[in-house]
């Protein structure tokens, strides 16, 4: 049956009383659970009231209320005297909700609301039709069906809808998108209030195999989707006790940009980020699943925002206006092969409060960091790969206690790996980074940070830079980098262990503001230039070995030295102006000069091995003790011998084709054809 109310809000609540009484009476009339539908419609200066009821296709007139049948309200504080009473009261309950709901969640121009048992719309905050259902599965064709007459659902084709209206689904509801409709656009605007959306609370919302999308409004024609720029572009969004489950669907071209003023309440606000609504939002309490989905083009690409239990498995998110992944407190959150590329800011970014364990994650060619985290307690990320992201490979920005495992890089244009934001109890295991400007870089203010097993190679500035207190830089490798290690600014206490250093121009750099640096068991094979340069005062270097250079160590500060081998430089240890060192154990073989103190600088040497053409150089002074033997280089007899072994083939060749110059060329007779 459908009741139609023209006129101002119910301008009475005698008049109220009446209808409800005109509705109870249809009621009774369709008692086999027909639907039973209220349409207010405001018509300025008209009170008038009609009604008409229709059951099983009969169409019956009700009669038209007057102040004089409505009955006697009910005694304040008791129940309703009257069934018409309580019709009346079940409306003003469902108005004042819908109301309180409209308001809660933006105040979009019209919203349908799905509960339980009924279909509502709201326009501009009033309630013009409150529809029964029979309860079970809502979906995008019956809606359209149930709205036929409000004009906010369309279906262009069978396999095609347009939504037009904000959709909020209420606790206990479930509603399923596709495989029926395998096309859905939503209405955007340019005001937020113009916006459709979609949002389940306590609901249940399936998408499955289907393709999700925007569409300017008045520009159907041309199926052009919402600009990213305009503040009424739609989004989706699970809220709290709410799920939300995707299945190889398609979702694009979704959320916008926050605008001054927005009204709505906390709750509302907080859905917001900095920049706006992501496209596709798990909210605070929510769970789900995306498997087998595409997120694309929208403001921010995916969201989970203290969700529980999400699920994300060959999920791509890609080129998203702003940033493509955020994992913002969210908990239990299951990843695997997923992949955040070409977005507009950082592919993924983890933050919140939380322990969290993060694997499978994947960026690339992101505008800027392929994964962030922030703030993290005991963030554990294992086996993500980042590769070509404009802003860096990994960032970790204030974290305690992360740890991170397996990391591979490849041509991030920055940074593959940055430690930074006060971080400290940090490890990093088994990193692979290959190509950009930097490898590893640990800032200042960041403590007790620990790197294992890294394998760097190829970048265009430095492998590895460390401007921190407390790093360990154990068991790596460092290669094709112009510097393979620097330690610079407050940097102190600083542990370079088991580090083999190949190519490059310098090996290891210390500049004059770090302190406590310490290097054992250090290679640093094939630099062009200084295998390790210390203007820091407090240099300890114990075993290890350089090969090749011109400057085996360079010392600008004083240092201790011991048990280091030096080959194949020009000068093997250099000593500068009024530098004092201690070297003992050493092994020096070089080119030129052994060991070179300039002017006022001073070297005790102790149990060492020089060999040089000059052992001992330079205007400084050098002690020695009895156990330091100085002499000539080793001369390399196995390359003689082969040089004179190749001379002497050289001289017997050419004796033998003297001797033998006048012996003619023997000829083959005329009459022997065959020759071979």
């Amino acid at each position: 049956m459908r009741v139609r109310i023209r006129g101002s809000r119910l301008a009475t609540v005698a008049r109220l009383a009446s209808v409800a009484a005109a509705v109870a009476s249809a009621t009774a009339v369709a008692a086999g659970g027909v639907a039973v539908v209220w349409a207010a419609t405001a018509a300025a200066g008209t009170a008038e009231v009609a009604a008409t009821a229709k059951v099983a296709g009969t169409v019956a007139a009700l009669p038209t209320p007057s102040p004089s049948s409505s009955p006697s309200p009910s005694k304040p504080g008791g129940p309703p005297s009257t069934p018409a009473q309580r019709a009346q009261n079940n409306f003003l309950r469902t108005s004042e909700l819908d109301k309180a709901a409209w308001s809660r969640v933006g105040e979009p121009d019209r919203l349908i609301i799905v509960r339980a048992m009924s279909v509502d719309v709201v326009q501009n905050g009033t309630l013009v039709t409150h529809t029964h259902r029979a309860g079970g599965t809502v979906t995008v064709s019956w809606l359209a069906g149930a709205l036929s007459g409000n004009e906010l659902i369309s279906m262009p084709s069978r396999d095609t809808a347009v939504l037009s209206a904000a959709l909020l689904l209420t606790s206990g509801t479930n509603m399923q998108i596709g495989p029926g409709v395998r096309r859905l656009l939503l209405i955007g605007g340019t005001s937020p209030a113009s916006a459709s959306w979609i949002r389940c609370e306590h609901a249940t919302l399936t998408m499955s195999g289907v393709t999700l999308s925007s569409l300017r409004a008045g520009n159907d024609a041309h199926w052009r989707p919402v600009p990213a720029s305009w503040a009424g572009r739609p989004y989706v969004y699970a809220a709290a006790g709410g799920r939300l489950d995707v299945f190889g669907s398609t979702i694009s071209d979704l959320g916008r940009p926050r605008p001054a003023g927005f009204p709505g309440s906390a709750t509302l606000a907080r859905l917001l980020s900095v920049s706006g609504v992501a496209g596709v939002t798990w909210g605070k309490g929510s769970t789900g699943s995306a498997v087998d989905a595409r997120f694309e083009r929208n403001l921010v690409g995916l969201l989970l925002d203290e969700s529980v239990g999400v699920r994300l498995s060959h999920v791509t998110v890609e080129h998203a206006v702003l940033d493509g992944l955020l994992l913002r407190g969210d908990r239990a959150t299951m990843l695997r092969d997923v992949v955040s590329r070409s977005n507009g800011g950082s592919g993924v970014i983890i933050s919140g409060p939380g322990t969290r364990h993060v694997a499978g994650l994947r960026a690339a060619g992101n505008a800027a960091a392929g994964v962030k985290a922030v703030t993290q307690t005991g963030l554990v990320l294992t086996g993500v790969k980042t590769a070509a992201d404009l802003g860096g490979g990994v960032r970790l920005v204030g974290c305690v206690r992360c740890t991170v495992n397996g990391l591979e890089a490849v041509g991030d244009h920055r940074t593959a790996l940055t430690i930074s934001g006060a971080s400290h109890d940090v490890s990093v295991i088994g990193a692979h980074l290959d190509g950009g400007q930097t490898g590893i870089a640990v800032t200042a203010g960041t403590r007790a940070v620990t790197l294992r097993g890294a394998v760097v190679t190829g970048f265009s500035r430095s492998g590895a830079e460390v401007a921190a207190t407390d790093v360990r830089l154990l068991s790596s490798r460092i290669s094709g980098s112009p510097v393979g290690v620097r330690v610079y600014g407050p940097a102190a206490r600083i542990q370079l262990s088991g580090v083999t250093v190949r190519g490059g121009r310098d090996g290891v750099t210390v500049t004059r503001t770090a302190g406590a640096v310490s290097l054992s068991d250090v290679a640093v094979i094939g630099v062009s230039h200084d295998g390790v340069t210390s203007a820091s005062a407090a240099l300890r270097m114990s075993g290890g070995q350089i090969s090749g250079g011109h400057i085996g160590i360079a010392l600008l500060a004083p240092a201790a030295i011991a048990g280091v081998d030096i080959d194949s430089a020009v000068i093997g240890i250099h000593v500068g102006s009024g530098v004092k060192a201690k070297v003992s154990g050493v092994d020096v073989v070089a080119e030129r000069d052994g060991i070179k103190v300039e002017v006022r600088g001073r070297v005790d040497l102790s149990g060492s091995l020089i060999r040089a053409p000059i052992a001992l150089a330079g205007a400084g002074y050098i002690s020695r003790d009895s156990l330091t033997v100085l002499s000539l280089p080793p001369v390399p007899w196995l390359g003689f011998t082969a040089i004179a072994a190749v001379l002497l083939a050289i001289i017997l060749q050419t004796v033998h084709q003297l001797r033998h110059r006048s012996i003619p060329v023997p000829r083959v007779a005329r009459h022997v054809r065959n020759t071979a």
